[in-house]
């Protein structure tokens, strides 16, 4: 953690006095060259992972129906498989595909079809969402079968987190984070935000996502700096 400015992130955490002030919530397309940022970042640190994308189930009144927008990424618009089904669900789950030929083909012959044509043979996806909100998933490929893992799941679930955050706005991420599969680190770092400021967990989990991009440090590093050493103050 050498690598953590504490003095500056210290002068971030303790301003500024409105805590909510970054609880907006964005338009999905405004957070496109974020969102980017975010997986490409993801792909070069989730070991398994060749390529990453984010989807939108998104409501079409021309023909009555959900369908899927690639909003970054991706290597399809399929409007079937299990991230599709989870989100047309609305559920908050992640889901795990070892091998997209011998596991998808009978259920889901499109997308089984579609991930051949561009080499895809597994997919790690976590399906966002949350109450009220556009349903979105992010999806990390790879080449072989069974190159994404558990520990994948692991590593992946921050960067989801970070996506999360930019497309939803933390006042909605908050009920979803329990749901997902996390880290306890950064449950321990917004734990530590709302005892010292007096947030709930909203206000803690929007001020610790942007300590980390005004002092462009890596989400986890804050995490870990605030619950092993970080004593941030009260003004």
């Amino acid at each position: 953690m050498d690598h953590v400015d504490a003095d500056r992130l210290r002068r971030t955490l303790q301003g500024p006095e409105d805590r909510s002030a970054h609880a907006q919530v964005p338009s999905p397309h405004a957070v496109v060259p974020l969102l980017r940022d975010i997986l490409d970042t993801a792909v070069r640190d989730v070991p398994g992972a060749e390529g990453a994308g984010m989807t939108l189930l998104l409501d079409d009144p021309l023909v009555r129906r959900p369908r899927v927008q690639s909003l970054v990424g991706g290597w399809g618009e399929c409007e079937e498989g299990p991230c599709v089904d989870a989100m047309r669900a609305r559920r908050v789950t992640t889901f795990l595909v070892h091998d997209v030929e011998s596991e998808t083909s009978a259920r889901w012959p499109d997308y089984a079809a579609a991930a051949a044509r561009v080499g895809v043979r597994s997919v790690l996806s976590f399906v966002m969402a949350p109450p009220d909100a556009t349903p979105a998933s992010v999806s990390f490929y790879a080449g072989r079968p069974g190159e994404l893992t558990e520990q994948d799941r692991a590593t992946g679930s921050v960067f989801v987190i970070q996506a999360a955050v930019a497309l939803y706005g933390a006042a909605q991420v908050g009920r979803m984070l329990a749901a997902l599969e996390t880290r306890d680190v950064i449950g321990r770092a917004t734990g530590i935000l709302m005892e010292r400021f007096g947030l709930d967990d909203q206000q803690a989990l929007a001020m610790l996502v942007s300590s980390s991009q005004d002092t462009n440090t890596p989400l986890t590093d804050i995490a870990v700096w605030l619950s092993t050493q970080g004593k941030p103050q009260v003004s």
